[in-house]
């Protein structure tokens, strides 16, 4: 998908100040070696209602799809992420109710942009209507049994 390798990789973190591993681990996609990948790699989530999300995304047999980018053009550091949903066998998604954030700030530095890409990831995330993206994820699967059974 995207013609990019995708990486499915399951992340259990604490809370930022929490101090203790939340026990839900959430399923995340994104593209191998990017900047998004090595920010969720190396930052803990800090989705509003983590438990909550988690289980509820467990429970729909759903992924988080995770894209975004880190650059420096005309002079700043511009910074953007989206969230959506994907199964996480299936190769099913939907972007609707999805989520979506950008950062723009003065400083011409990719490590200024690359530091704040963990924020901006949480806040695309954030920003996501989860029981609206997984009504549509699950709309998604039954058109493609559907589409199969024919």
């Amino acid at each position: 998908m995207f013609g990019k390798a995708v990486l499915a990789s399951v992340l259990a973190f604490s809370s930022v100040g929490a101090g203790v591993a939340n026990a839900c681990s959430i399923t995340s996609f994104r593209s191998t070696g990017s900047d998004v990948d090595r920010a969720l790699d190396q930052h803990a989530w800090e989705i509003n209602n983590y438990n909550a999300v988690c289980s509820k995304l467990n429970q729909a047999n759903a992924a988080l799809w995770i894209n975004g980018m880190a650059t420096v053009l005309d002079g700043k550091a511009i910074v953007w992420a989206s969230a959506s949903l994907r199964d996480k066998n299936l190769d099913v998604s939907t972007a609707a109710s999805g989520g979506r954030a950008i950062i723009i700030n003065p400083s011409p530095s990719m490590d200024v942009a690359r530091r704040i890409l963990p924020e901006v990831i949480n806040d695309a995330v954030n920003s996501m209507d989860i029981d609206k993206a997984i009504a549509s994820l699950n709309a998604s699967r039954k058109k493609v049994r559907a589409a199969y059974q024919k």
